[in-house]
C-alpha cells in the first residue's frame, strides 16, 4: 500500500503523496529523538541527585538507541519502494 503512495503514476516517480508522507515521518522520527534525550538527560539528572555524584561518575551512559516503526525509500529495482524498520 506505501508503494502506491509513493509511485502512484506507475511511472516510478515519486508522488506528491508520498513526499508529504515521508517529511511527516521524518518530523516524528525527530520529535521521538529529541523525547528519548531529553528522558535519558532527565534520568541521569534525577540519579546525580539521589547519589549526590555526578553521572559520568555513577558510569551512566546510553548503551543502544535506535528508532523505529520509520522506513527508508529503496531503489533497488525500477520502481522505489518503503523498507519499514518496525520493531
Amino acid at each position: 500500500m506505501l508503494q502506491l503512495v509513493l509511485t502512484a503514476d506507475g511511472y516510478g516517480r515519486v508522488m506528491q503523496e508520498g513526499q508529504d508522507y515521508l517529511a511527516g515521518m521524518a518530523c516524528a522520527a525527530n520529535f521521538a529523538w529529541v523525547n528519548r534525550s531529553s528522558m535519558t538527560f532527565l534520568v541521569r539528572q534525577a540519579f546525580q541527585k539521589i547519589f549526590k555524584q555526578q553521572a559520568d561518575d555513577l558510569d551512566m551512559h546510553v548503551v543502544y538507541d535506535v528508532s523505529h516503526n520509520i522506513a527508508k525509500v529503496r531503489s533497488s529495482s525500477a520502481i522505489p519502494h518503503l523498507l519499514p524498520n518496525e520493531g
